[in-house]
């Protein structure tokens, strides 16, 4: 198995993870639609509870049918096949921006809620998020340059791992 089989079989559990978070959040949101309907409108209802369940199963369909794309874009050189430590070395190049495409995956949802409710709690009650939606939305933006600096960084980071095996 060449690490390109590998990334793309890791892109698809990825897109499993993320429809299967959708599925958990479903059964919450529903009761959340409930309890809200009559204090906000329904607006509000799609852009914090809908809109990010359709951006995860975007990203979740991305990963799943596209991931050769993905990985080609991303990835150096990602058909190399060879059992040696140039294989191990080229597999930990290619496996540290994978987990940064699925940070940045996670991440994008995540924004799009906090965002929306943030929008959404300045146009009808003029008030700023509550704390622990501010801090989810510093730990959404935090994750998505984490994820940015392990695509656009891999290659540095690819050696300093080499020089802290040592």
């Amino acid at each position: 198995m060449t690490h390109f089989n590998l990334l793309v079989l890791a892109l698809k559990v990825a897109a499993i993870f993320l429809v299967l978070s959708v599925v958990q959040d479903l059964p919450s949101a529903l009761v959340n639609i409930e309890y809200i309907e009559g204090v906000v409108d329904k607006r509000t209802v799609v852009l914090t509870i809908i809109l990010p369940a359709i951006v995860k199963l975007s990203v979740a369909s991305l990963f799943w049918l596209f991931p050769q794309l993905i990985i080609t874009s991303v990835v150096p050189d990602p058909a190399k096949a060879e059992i040696s430590e140039v294989y191990f070395s080229n597999l930990s190049s290619a496996l540290i921006p994978s987990i940064g495409i699925y940070l940045m995956g996670i991440a994008v949802s995540d924004l799009a809620y906090f965002l929306t409710l943030k929008s959404e709690m300045q146009r009808q009650f003029s008030a700023p998020l509550q704390p622990t939606e501010y801090a989810g939305l510093v730990a959404a933006t935090i994750q998505f340059m984490v994820g940015s600096v392990l695509i656009i960084g891999s290659k540095f980071l690819v050696k300093i791992s080499k020089v802290l095996r040592r």
